[in-house]
């Protein structure tokens, strides 16, 4: 690590931040930068990138939705199309192969109204699991722990994600669910639809069909950047053992 550059998320001063980052990073001679960032003030990272003739390789870390491409499009694809990545949200599909489109056509027999549905699902769906799990009897401790010690951890899949709290995979408690990642690269010429439904051009391309790893299971060989073989930007239907399960709808009056 040659240099560093840290900053108060305040889209107001996006450019400020902007050229101090790459000022930093130019003047240090850096040619790799490792991104662990929100999905806002990139945009004015990367226009200022091009703007200084700078134009390393950025790879995304851990972030807030800068690994998506609702959000990738926005930035200067003259920088973006050197990007490649983890990325922790699992392979896109269509938007009516989600398990929140599913869930509600499911129960209400129409579809969703609008398609902020899947922003809204994890948050219940994960609060409901935990009282679930918790037993008879209510309290923080047992909310705790069933979803410590009794919620089965799947493995990773291709369009979704391995969700567990145990402490099996860290050493240490863990409060966050998903434990899992891909790997991707921006191919800023690609046609697609973004993670609401919108079409437009640039896209993630996820290695191996969204092939996901958990801590430890990350392959040490070359994984195929920038190769569009195996790659996948969007599923337009599950892949086989990834469908929706098949209950008889609810009753309704």
């Amino acid at each position: 690590i040659e240099t560093r550059a840290t900053y108060l998320f305040d889209p107001g001063k996006g450019q400020e931040t902007a050229t101090t980052v790459i000022a930093r990073m130019r003047d240090a001679g850096v040619t790799t930068v490792i991104l662990s960032v929100d999905p806002i003030v990139p945009k004015n990272i990367t226009e200022e990138a091009t703007k200084q003739g700078y134009f390393p390789e950025w790879v995304v870390g851990p972030s807030v939705l800068a690994d998506t491409n609702i959000f990738g499009r926005t930035f200067d694809q003259q920088q973006w199309r050197n990007a490649i990545g983890i990325s922790l949200p699992s392979t896109s599909t269509d938007n009516t192969l989600g398990d929140s489109y599913f869930v509600y056509e499911w129960y209400f027999g129409k579809p969703p109204p609008t398609n902020t549905s899947g922003v809204i699902l994890p948050g219940p769906a994960q609060l409901m699991l935990g009282i679930h799990l918790a037993g008879p009897e209510l309290t923080p401790e047992s909310f705790r722990d069933g979803l410590f010690q009794r919620y089965p951890r799947k493995p990773p899949g291709l369009t979704y994600s391995s969700v567990g709290w145990s402490d099996d995979l860290w050493g240490r408690d863990d409060y966050n669910g998903t434990d899992d990642a891909g790997a991707f690269w921006w191919d800023p010429e690609e046609p697609g639809e973004d993670e609401t439904g919108n079409a437009g051009t640039g896209m993630k391309r996820f290695i191996d069909g969204g092939q996901r790893f958990l801590p430890g299971d990350w392959p040490e060989e070359d994984m195929g950047f920038f190769d569009e073989e195996g790659t996948v930007t969007n599923y337009d239907q599950l892949p086989p053992g990834e469908e929706h399960p098949d209950y008889p709808p609810p009753a309704r009056g």
